[in-house]
């Protein structure tokens, strides 16, 4: 299910209207901006609200706990009929495994010799 899906079955349709100005305001200046709404929606750092396009979001519980974060005094908490969305996985960006020590410890340490090429003349 998509955020803004969730915010209009869960009482939250002035967040979504928001975010549709929003959107609107960045395709008509031919900007292509995109935003992790559920990061806006989570807060700023101590969960203070995040402006975005001189709109202030607010801050949602249900999406700070979603992401793992703290849920702040402020964050506004409604009637919950559905838990909020997780984040997609998409396997578009895998994360890069880390080289074991071992593995790390032969790069560096190997000799890099050149084999010295002879010239015909």
């Amino acid at each position: 299910m998509s955020i803004r899906k969730w915010l209009r079955e869960n009482s939250f349709e002035y967040i979504d209207d928001t975010i549709a100005e929003v959107e609107a305001e960045f395709k008509t200046n031919g900007s292509k901006e995109r935003r992790n709404w559920a990061d806006v929606l989570c807060g700023g750092k101590d969960g203070s609200p995040i402006t975005v396009a001189g709109r202030e979001f607010p801050v949602l519980a249900a999406a700070q706990e979603s992401r793992g974060k703290p849920v702040t005094p402020n964050a506004i908490r409604g009637e919950e009929h559905e838990p909020f969305p997780v984040a997609r996985v998409t396997g578009r960006w895998p994360k890069r495994r880390k080289l074991s020590r071992v593995k790390t410890k032969r790069i560096t340490t190997r000799k890099v010799s050149r084999a010295k090429h002879a010239r015909a003349s």
